[in-house]
Formats: structure tokens, sequence, C-alpha cells
């Protein structure tokens, strides 16, 4: 691959540890993501703050975005197999967005407004049109980032939020919860008419990084693969039972997995794990990504579930304390299991990793 990043000094080792963690193998070491600030003398400042009249005008801004983007990565010291990255955000529901629904603008993330009322609505030939304005500046994003961050960072794929959070965004989650069992088929027809819309944008995505010479990809999960990746996901799950997932939305997740080069899936909370069996079962979905949820103790609670995962031959990614690798160590092995986390300094990171390296 022979790709080199300033910000990280083994990346192409990194690249290949990835791969062999997705096919749950090591390659040389287990592998673990950490990141810690630099020294303060090592430290760059901001550019002069930039004001903006609306929340909008912010997030939109493709050239404040990708410079403060620049100033956190010569700011963290990556670790491990930490990757400093680019992450071309408008929000989670922006393929709603791309489909026709309105946006709102929060601080810290943005909105859709439903725009599928009622079914007597025009809805069966959605698509994204490619002078749609969010994807316009999705990938003038992308062609900045990776533009500037050339030898610097990897610029990754966009949050698309496809399948069951797609038409729950388009619908209202309390409404969709209801079609399931009213009208079930036009339910499983929007399915089939809005699942094009995740292929294309990833694809409109991928073109500009492989003519960049960006050979591989990465996410707002930043794992890397040196073809197409993407954490999966169906939040919406977590309001519905077992049957229904299966019935509705399972299909076009084994579609996702079966088409991308390596996958995960984006396991949020104690509500969702009512469908682990599902995904377990998946041959071709590589891991989990695992998320506790705010509140929920120790890592060490969740050993089990973790075990459970192992035992069925998938991959785990799972944020923790750096105070927890210890016990999480000794109770899981360490094929098919990435740790991420923090660190206070570069020499604490750098002790963290080597900690790793010697779990047999």
């Amino acid at each position: 691959m022979c790709m080199e990043l300033a910000c990280h000094r083994e990346f192409d080792k990194v690249a290949e540890r990835m791969v062999a963690w997705f096919n749950c193998e090591i390659l040389d070491r287990p592998v673990i993501q950490v990141t810690a600030p630099r020294p303060a003398d090592e430290r760059c400042d901001y550019p002069s703050y930039k004001q903006h009249e609306t929340l909008e005008a912010r997030w939109t801004d493709v050239e404040y975005t990708v410079a403060g983007n620049d100033v956190n990565i010569r700011n963290t010291y990556y670790a491990g197999e930490a990757v400093p990255m680019l992450f071309p955000n408008l929000g989670p529901e922006i393929l709603a967005n791309m489909l026709g629904c309105d946006i709102e603008f929060g601080e810290i993330t943005t909105w859709s407004v439903p725009m599928i009322r009622t079914w007597e609505e025009p809805w069966r030939d959605l698509n994204v049109d490619p002078d749609n304005r969010w994807l316009r500046i999705l990938l003038d994003m992308t062609r900045l980032g990776l533009e500037v961050g050339k030898g610097q960072w990897l610029t990754g794929l966009t949050d698309f939020h496809p399948g069951g959070d797609l038409l729950a965004a388009l619908r209202d989650p309390q409404d969709l919860c209801m079609d399931l069992l009213d009208c079930p088929e036009r339910v499983k027809e929007l399915v089939a008419v809005t699942e094009a819309s995740f292929y294309d944008v990833y694809e409109a995505q991928y073109a500009l990084m492989r003519q960049a010479g960006q050979t591989g990809t990465t996410t707002w999960l930043s794992v890397y693969s040196p073809g197409r990746y993407y954490p999966t996901s169906n939040d919406f799950s977590c309001m519905i039972g077992k049957e229904a997932f299966d019935e509705f939305f399972l299909d076009e997740l084994m579609r996702e997995w079966r088409w991308l080069d390596h996958s995960l899936y984006h396991l949020d909370g104690p509500g969702a794990i009512r469908h682990l069996d599902s995904l377990l079962a998946a041959p071709d979905l590589n891991g989990i990504q695992w998320v506790p949820g705010a509140n929920s103790g120790p890592a060490t609670q969740w050993i089990d579930l973790l075990k459970r995962i192992q035992d069925a031959g998938k991959c785990i990614h799972f944020s923790i304390g750096s105070d927890e690798l210890d016990d999480l160590m000794e109770h899981l092995r360490p094929e098919g299991v990435m740790f991420s986390t923090t660190a206070s300094c570069v020499e604490e990171a750098d002790a963290i990793v080597a900690k790793a390296a010697r779990w047999s």
C-alpha cells in the first residue's frame, strides 16, 4: 500500500494489523488504539476564531472544518492503531436530507425533519440528485480534506445511517413502529426504494479518495481498511423486537456486508443486544463495535457479551478507560479484539501499547 502519514510513524504496519484483526488474527501483536495530547511545546494554536452568523453557516463552512481538523491532528499523538483522520460530517441523518428532508442544526449534531407524513405523499421515486446541496457540500469537504491532508491524515466517509435509521428519519420513529404492524409491505417497499442512496453516496466519496491516491477507507469509527469498509448500524432496532428486525431490516444489512470488503456492526446499547444472535449468524459480517451507552458502569460487566462475540468468530471494537485494560486482557483472547482508549501524555500512550503487546 505504501501510504505514509506524518502524524503516524508506521501506518503501513497499522493497516496490515487491522486487516488481520478483521479476520480475528494477529500479525505481530494485538491491536489497540491510543491517543494523547502532544507536549505543550509541540502544540499549535487554532486559527483566529471565526464568527458564523448561524449554526448552519458553521456546519457548512468547508474550509473552517478542515482547518480545525488540521489543528486537532497536529495536537494529538497517535499510538498503536489510532489513525489520524478527517471525518466529513453533516450529521447522522444526512442521507435523509439528501433525499429531501429539511435539516435542523445544533451545536454538536443535526436532525432531519420527517417528510413522509402520510403514505399518500409521493415517495416511490426518492433518489439522491447528483446536484443536491448536501451532497455537493459533503464532496467539497471530502476533496479539500484529501488535498490538505495528503500525507498527514486519512479522509473518511460520512455518517450514513441507511436502512432502518434512514426510514425512521424519513417517516418518524414512532410512526415507523406503527407502520411495521399496519402497513408492513409499504415499509419493505420503502427499504427497497431508499437502499441505493447508501451505495451512491459511498461510491461518490470513495471515487474522490481513489483519485487522490488514498487507497482505503475509514469513517467516524477510525478503523482502517484497504478496501471498502463501514460500521453499519440500525439504532432504530432498539425500538423493535427481534422478529421485526429480522423480517424488515436484516436482509438489507446483509447486502451491505456482502458488498463491503470489511464491515462492523455498531451495536449501540443494551436495547440492541436482543439482535445479537441474528448479527453473529451473518457470515459476511466481520465484527461488532460494542457501545454500552452512558453510565454503563465498568467494562468488566460486559465480559460475557464480549466472549459471546469472540466465540462466534467475530472481531470486537470496544472503547474503554485505560485503567480497565488489565482486567479485560485477563478474560479475553487477544485475537480479534481492539480496544480504544486515551492517555494523558505521549509516554503513557506508548506504555499502554507496550502492555497490550504482552497480551497472550
